[in-house]
């Protein structure tokens, strides 16, 4: 056979799908009770197993190389703790048999956890696995962009549903109020929406509670953001827009001269101008924008009717308000904007140094030589001059994310609030004493006895506590499950869906199997299954009615049309039936989950994780004197408050480079109290703990940076079995399909900046490639989350919205959206056929190579 040349393009996308295909099928065999014991020891097995020939290498490669080498797990008895206790308990869950995605028709947690691992292991097996030719070539979202002609994803949101919202103005009224007049605050919201004119409300701190109360009801179960709380003071601002220290200097370079914690009423403010509740109208601005980026709660009545209803028109006064406020959001945006850019000017300085840096990390042991560097040295002056470099650079990053979350962002003030609130209610002396004085062994081993110690065989106080939440869900489940029983009013039907949410597996296999095979809907198949009483004929037939009935509805899209079909109890009964048996799989699953809780084997290995991953740290946190850091980060939030406080009061056209300054030297201040706890941590591990964790990260980064000792050679996956043609043809409609993804996923990602409405911060200039990592593999795991999450919002629908018929309606458009069924969905990932056909040669090459790796150590 000719050696078939492939390009550092085509190896790089061939080598990734055959990986995703290997990794896929072994995450479906760990559903499998044997699986654990084909890893072979510690895990037990009633046969005798070669691990070499384990169905799933990967995942024994990654169990054996970095699970059971963690410095915290090295140490135990290893044949008790995974074969009698983490074995025992993986089997006892199996046997729960817990629903799956297809049981529940939405991403059961399993699966997206499931999913997560996939994708992060076969980005580290990626990096690690290397090509003969060592020749890889990704494609980055510019070059994709360019194969398009240059088309790039645009997106204009700047909120959801074509709702874009802000609360514009604050209108002063008084009211007369017994022998007095008072004086109260209507928040002005305008809505904006495409191809209709502005509307604008007025609206008392009252009628935001309320609609928060409302949503509550009407979502429940759903986080809904939290109110902000009422805030009454003004704001005072200047009215020239200049600063009179306009030639201020930034010094980051010293920690040692820094200057003192700034002091109120240090600049001159010749005319100002007082703007009421500014602060409030902020964090309600944060509030109601949260509201309409939820997918779910902008469709709420509730909420378009508190945007649209009762209009009113800008007085005079209104309009002029109107005008300040948003010359002041100019300026907080030109503001933030300035303070990024001094600070990433700042940090830029600095980049030769971080490229040393840089270097010197990724070379091998370099994470542990820069902790035996801070284990050494006592201070920060002692470290080399380019780790003193690297001190300064974060320095900035801290500054520029502290300035970021307490004063740039609409919310700062709430969240500022909330942190001063907490800071002032905290006893740190009292923690200080009691940490100082007390011993941490003792201390963990009474809490371990008091929580997990099960008098007599009785069920421990934790595994109550776990119970109690649990619990609370079945309970409301059942409440749900009693209405939807008193709308279908016939026990023969809702006993049959009862009886095949707990049926064995076997059963509902095949149950779903006559589905498939009949070409019918699964809620039909079980109505006739043999699964408790059979159903009479009228009872059928209702059902059957009821199927054609929600299916008419459903796939009607003329508003006469479906205002008929809404009104058809036939397609809601359907509706209902739909969603008793998904909330019975839900009962199911919460009651055996419930069950294993309490079964000994899983208290026992609660008890074993606490012990193995407190105790160590207990030991160097008492030998470190840690109760010494509590003080410090006490006098820390003193000093964060002060400097908070101090940039709040000042003017807006603060000269960007003082105000970098301020929150820098506030880092400065304290940099040495922070460096002295990792100092004092690392200086008192008599056991090595934390050098033992350098070396095992630095055993993961090894494999990234060199990769595995043997290579594999993809060409001679090309056996004569598979049409070479139509495979490399495979191959490029992987490479097309992964260079639209990423712009589809770049469309998405600028969306949601857009959506947030935020600012930016200086960004880390140690990147996932530093490491041999693909940064659009890394991306992914991002991208990947927000799609589970859609989906399931989807499905949740049907059980939340009072109508049922359109839930499912909504639903199906977003599911079609999410497939790709038109331009603006994902790209459909192209099949393939000869690609998978050389899966077998690449498997057992695959493990050859991790056995290698393994025996090799």
């Amino acid at each position: 056979m000719d050696h078939l040349d492939l390009t550092a393009r085509q190896q790089h996308y061939l080598k990734k799908e055959l990986l995703s295909q290997q990794l896929e099928n072994e995450i479906a065999l760990l559903s499998s009770p044997a699986a654990l014991s084909s890893f072979g020891p510690p895990f037990r097995s009633s046969a005798l197993i070669d691990p070499s020939q384990c169905p799933t290498p990967i995942l024994r490669f990654v169990f054996t190389r970095y699970v059971q080498t963690f410095p915290f797990l090295k140490k135990v008895n290893q044949e008790e703790f995974w074969g009698s206790k983490v074995q025992a308990f993986y089997e006892a869950f199996l046997k729960k048999n817990i629903s799956t995605t297809d049981d529940r028709e939405e991403d059961t947690k399993r699966r997206m956890m499931g999913s997560k691992l996939e994708k992060m292991i076969g980005i580290m097996m990626n990096a690690g696995l290397k090509t003969a030719s060592g020749q890889e070539e990704g494609i980055s979202v510019l070059e994709a962009e360019k194969n398009l002609n240059g088309k790039r994803a645009k997106d204009n949101a700047s909120g959801t549903q074509g709702f874009k919202v802000n609360v514009c103005a604050v209108r002063m009224e008084k009211e007369r109020r017994h022998l007095r007049k008072q004086t109260h605050a209507s928040f002005l919201v305008r809505t904006s929406r495409p191809s209709q004119a502005d509307v604008i409300t007025a609206h008392r701190y009252g009628d935001f509670c309320r609609l928060h109360k409302e949503l509550t009801e009407e979502f429940p179960g759903k986080e809904i953001p939290r109110l902000p709380q009422k805030n009454k003071t003004a704001t005072s601002t200047r009215r020239d827009g200049t600063s009179k220290d306009d030639n201020a200097s930034i010094n980051s370079s010293s920690s040692n001269e820094t200057t003192p914690p700034p002091s109120p009423g240090t600049q001159s403010a010749p005319e100002s101008s007082i703007i009421p509740r500014e602060k409030n109208r902020l964090t309600l601005r944060a509030f109601i924008r949260a509201l309409v980026h939820d997918p779910q709660i902008v469709r709420s009545t509730k909420l378009i009717m508190f945007l649209t209803a009762n209009p009113v028109h800008l007085t005079p006064d209104d309009i002029e308000d109107e005008a300040r406020r948003a010359e002041l959001d100019v300026l907080r945006t030109t503001e933030l904007s300035k303070f990024t850019q001094v600070a990433q000017a700042r940090a830029r300085e600095l980049d030769a140094h971080m490229s040393t840096f840089k270097k010197d990390l990724v070379q091998r042991d370099g994470l542990s030589r820069v902790f035996r560097a801070i284990k050494e040295k006592d201070t920060i002056a002692e470290l080399p001059e380019e780790y003193q470099k690297v001190v300064e650079w974060a320095r900035i990053e801290v500054a520029a994310t502290i300035y970021h979350l307490f004063v740039a962002q609409d919310n700062s003030s709430e969240t500022f609030a909330t942190a001063k609130r907490v800071h002032g209610l905290m006893p740190y002396m009292v923690l200080k004493n009691i940490i100082r004085f007390s011993n941490p062994m003792a201390m963990m081993r009474g809490i371990l006895d008091l929580f997990l110690a099960t008098p007599f065989g009785q069920k421990s106080l934790m595994q109550r506590i776990f119970s109690m939440s649990l619990s609370e869900d079945i309970g409301e489940i059942k409440k749900c499950i009693n209405i939807l029983q008193s709308k279908i009013s016939d026990s023969a039907i809702c006993t049959k869906l009862k009886l095949f949410a707990e049926a064995a597996p076997e059963l509902q296999e095949y149950v779903r199997a006559e589905a498939v095979a009949d070409d019918v809907d699964l809620m039909i198949a079980v109505m006739r299954s043999n699964i408790g009483a059979p159903l009479n004929s009228v009872q059928m037939r209702r059902v059957l009615m009821a199927y054609v009935a929600w299916n008419k509805a459903v796939d009607c899209e003329r508003v006469d049309d479906v205002e008929a079909q809404e009104s058809d109890e036939n397609a809601k009964l359907y509706a209902w039936l739909i969603q008793l048996l998904r909330l019975e799989v839900r009962l199911t699953d919460k009651q055996r989950l419930n069950e294993l809780l309490f079964e000994g084997v899983t208290g026992a290995l609660l008890k074993d994780i606490f012990s193995i991953f407190y105790e160590p740290l207990a030991k160097v946190y008492k030998a470190a004197s840690i109760h010494n850091s509590i003080s410090d980060f006490s006098a820390f939030m003193d000093d964060l408050i002060k400097v908070v406080e101090q940039a709040e009061s000042q003017d807006l056209a603060t000269d960007p480079n003082r105000l970098v300054q301020s929150f820098i030297d506030l880092c400065a201040r304290h940099q040495e109290s922070f460096y002295r706890f990792v100092h004092q941590v690392h200086k008192h591990d008599t056991e090595g703990l934390f050098d033992a964790l350098m070396r095992w990260i630095e055993l993961i980064l090894r494999l990234l940076r060199e990769g595995f000792p043997q290579r594999i050679d993809l060409a001679l996956l090309f056996t004569e079995g598979i049409d070479k043609q139509k495979a490399l043809q495979e191959v490029d409609a992987l490479i097309q399909w992964n260079g639209d993804r990423k712009l589809w996923q770049e469309a998405r990602l600028r969306a949601k900046l857009a959506a947030m409405d935020d600012g930016t911060v200086p960004t880390s200039r140690i990147k996932a490639s530093d490491f041999g990592l693909d940064e659009a593999d890394v991306e992914e795991l991002a991208y990947g989350e927000e799609e589970a999450d859609a989906a399931t919002i989807a499905r949740e629908q049907a059980l939340e919205e009072a109508d049922p018929v359109e839930a499912e309606r909504r639903r199906r458009q977003k599911m079609k959206k999410l497939n790709v069924v038109g331009k603006h969905g994902e790209p459909v990932k192209p099949l393939v056929h000869e690609i998978r056909k050389m899966h077998s040669g690449f498997e057992q090459r695959m493990r050859d190579i991790l056995n290698d790796a393994l025996s090799s150590e």
